[in-house]
């Protein structure tokens, strides 16, 4: 499902230079895959930028249709932002001035699409995305874990006491922590570094440690944002730095504050706490190839569930805090 329009080509266009408008507007080819193929068609892409508020790809593919006319059709995700469409809108209405055409959108012959979602920006907009993305992509992991827990289960007892360190059951799980903290880690880094960026008049970026000099070098030649290079000089795969880095920042210093409460008014681990256990698992098997033997798919499900709460419970806060629109971000 997503948001679909075919422009179609007055007569006598060439192909070759409906192509090379696209790549004068921005767009980017595609390799051909099997479709693409069987289609004949070329297919573009709108390359990610620094905009926050982009969350869906924006395609387009032109080919010759069954009527012989020569067309470019568009698709943007049926969860894309007001800013994905405005991207859309914009290819179809720069087509149409340059060539003559027309097109057809699910809205109707020649009508731009009309995003009636929230028109989120800057940190606000980086907060949704970030949330959108960790909710969706830890799918596969629950999918996967889910799948050996199935397996796991068809053994017998006699079985189950005869785990060793090549049980597909142990390296899912253990294997699976890295996945998730590289999860957590882009959530929050995707965060703090628009609000760095958001922030440029209030937040002085002296107050992180020392940028490396190689990142420093990369910005300079602007192959990543000042912002990013910050980014990556801190660590955002330890709860206290992840706490250190919020703390105090415009809009977000809520992650601060909530990271150091317990998880619930019945327990006295901090969130924190139990977010550095999944970190330490993960530093164990990537830094010294350290297999917890007892951490099973069980324990990784639990581990995901924690992180799916932490992540809502994070979002559902800061736009609270901020008293920005919510949305279900999954």
């Amino acid at each position: 499902m997503g948001w679909d329009a075919t422009f179609y080509f007055p007569p006598g266009t060439k192909r070759t230079d409906a192509e090379h408008f696209l790549a004068l507007i921005g767009y980017k080819k595609l390799p051909p895959d099997d479709i693409s193929r069987e289609m004949k068609a070329t297919s573009f892409y709108f390359p990610s930028d620094s905009d926050p508020a982009r969350l869906s790809a924006v395609t387009t593919q032109i080919y010759v249709n069954d009527d012989g006319k020569l067309v470019a059709t568009s698709r943007t995700n049926i969860w894309c932002t007001y800013r994905d469409i405005e991207l859309q809108n914009t290819m179809l209405r720069e087509l149409k001035k340059y060539f003559k055409g027309e097109f057809e959108s699910d809205f109707g012959k020649n009508r731009y699409f009309k995003h009636s979602g929230p028109k989120r920006a800057g940190v606000e907009a980086a907060c949704y995305v970030a949330s959108f993305r960790f909710l969706n992509s830890i799918q596969f992991l629950i999918y996967l874990n889910n799948w050996v827990l199935g397996k796991a289960e068809q053994k017998s007892k006699r079985q189950k006491q005869y785990i060793f360190m090549m049980d597909p059951a142990i390296l899912t799980s253990n294997l699976g922590t890295i996945y998730l903290v590289s999860l957590i880690e882009e959530f929050f880094k995707s965060i703090f570094i628009e609000t760095l960026r958001s922030s440029k008049d209030v937040v002085n970026l002296n107050r992180f440690k020392p940028v490396k000099s190689f990142l420093l070098d990369r910005a300079y030649q602007d192959e990543i944002s000042l912002e990013q290079a910050v980014a990556e000089s801190l660590s955002f795969q330890n709860s206290e730095s992840i706490r250190r880095n919020f703390s105090g920042l415009p809009r977000v210093g809520f992650v601060d504050r909530y990271l150091s409460k317990t998880i619930s008014s019945l327990s006295n681990i901090r969130r924190a706490d139990a977010l550095q256990s999944i970190f330490d698992r993960r530093h164990g098997i990537v830094h010294r190839a350290e297999l917890d033997y007892n951490y099973l798919p069980d324990d990784l499900k639990k581990d995901i569930r924690f992180c799916e709460r932490l992540v809502r419970n994070l979002y559902r806060g800061l736009t609270t805090e901020n008293k920005w629109p919510y949305e279900d971000p999954s």
